[in-house]
């Protein structure tokens, strides 16, 4: 037979139990009606951000002609523009490095972070400057089309 302490044990751990349980539920319906689509602070980020660049959606809006341009240009990139992604790699493997050591080197850490900050505004301008000169050439309403494309997360794609 269960002694009586381990009976009173138990129903106390089961109480616990059922109370954390029905705590975390509570918590995420609270969560949900005050926030059903995700919370105002997505929200604002959402609004206050410029979409991504959608390339898919950016060469399917080009006219042919434009596509044909766009082409080579970005083959004429695309080999510094993966030297450039590799260099970002690996300073991002160097600064995880730097953060897992026993010693936390913080100047160290700054310094690699600038680099890093460096290396992606150097990937970034060189593919905006890509964009541009696809872009540069084409009238007002062909341009608007393709910009209109190009931050759509839904264009593009098949």
């Amino acid at each position: 037979m269960i002694s009586q302490k381990l009976t009173i044990g138990l129903l106390i751990g089961s109480v616990a139990a059922n109370l954390l349980v029905v705590g975390a539920l509570v918590g995420v319906v609270i969560a949900k009606t005050q926030h059903p689509d995700g919370g105002a602070i997505k929200k604002r980020m959402q609004s206050a951000a410029v979409a991504e660049f959608n390339g898919a959606g950016f060469f399917a809006a080009l006219p042919a002609p434009e596509k044909q341009k766009a082409r080579q240009i970005f083959v004429q990139n695309r080999k510094i523009q993966r030297q450039n992604i590799r260099h970002i790699r690996q300073l991002k493997r160097q600064i995880y490095v730097l953060l897992r050591e026993e010693d936390l080197d913080r100047d160290a850490v700054i310094s690699k972070l600038a680099e890093l900050r460096k290396a992606e505004a150097k990937f970034s301008e060189r593919g905006q400057m890509a964009i541009l000169e696809v872009l540069v050439d084409m009238d007002a309403a062909t341009r608007a089309r393709v910009v209109r494309e190009m931050r759509s997360p839904r264009s593009g794609r098949r």
